[in-house]
């Protein structure tokens, strides 16, 4: 995980993706997700590569460019999550 170079973590600009990198740096091992009813439990750092892979495979997709629109139907689960914080991550 990165935070834009030359910014101390103290001073990172708090975009949604730079708020989730600054704490996979700051804090990588604490849970940031946990759903008892369906055992889901990740850390900064492991959701932030969630969101991350998930934001690098929109971006492949053929025709997707920056500033698209982007629908997400799905059930209110913390999986959503992932789409709320990956969408902005490529510009969306």
């Amino acid at each position: 995980m990165a935070l834009p170079a030359g910014i101390p973590v103290h001073r990172t600009p708090l975009h949604p993706v730079n708020f989730l990198l600054r704490a996979a740096c700051v804090d990588p091992n604490k849970f940031c997700i946990v759903h008892p009813e369906r055992e889901f439990r990740f850390t900064y750092q492991q959701w932030a590569a969630r969101v991350l892979s998930l934001a690098f495979a929109l971006k492949a997709t053929p025709n997707f460019k920056e500033g698209d629109r982007c629908a997400v139907i799905a059930p209110n689960t913390p999986l959503i999550l992932e789409a709320y914080n990956a969408v902005p991550a490529i510009g969306g």
